[in-house]
């Protein structure tokens, strides 16, 4: 298979396999479980294999989702839904609708061939996300 085509399969099972914001609070859960030298894409891969067992497209697509969460982070893209930790060490502190945002957004190949969002898009789902769960606590 070619590149190009193994990239777009790539984001196509990604894209074919949003998660629910139980699936993506249970893993952030665990997550926030590990050490901070853990936490690297090893340490999600292996995180996301045991909470999602026996379903390996959304494995596949909480890891690549997540990673492409944290590069918006890391930019300093998501004012006002994270905030850093208190401590090095600390993970970041990231508001729950981002999250299960993060789980049915699309994603797309950026310049650099890494999975993305939109970020437009991404708030976009956030609000809708946020607005179901305060429905949810009324």
């Amino acid at each position: 298979m070619a590149k190009s085509g193994k990239k777009d399969s790539i984001l196509r099972e990604i894209n074919d396999n949003p998660l629910s914001r139980e699936e993506v609070i249970a893993f952030v859960t665990e997550v926030a479980k590990l050490s901070p030298e853990d936490r690297g894409f090893e340490g999600h891969a292996i995180t996301a294999i045991r909470v999602l067992e026996g379903r390996p497209g959304k494995v596949l697509s909480i890891v690549f989702r997540m990673e492409a969460l944290a590069r918006l982070i890391d930019q300093g893209l998501l004012p006002g839904w994270c905030r850093e930790p208190d401590s090095p060490e600390g993970p970041w502190s990231v508001r729950l609708p981002i999250f299960a945002a993060a789980g049915v957004t699309p994603v797309f190949l950026d310049d650099n061939g890494k999975v993305a969002f939109d970020k437009d898009e991404l708030l976009k789902a956030t609000f809708i996300q946020g607005k179901e769960e305060y429905e949810e606590i009324e």
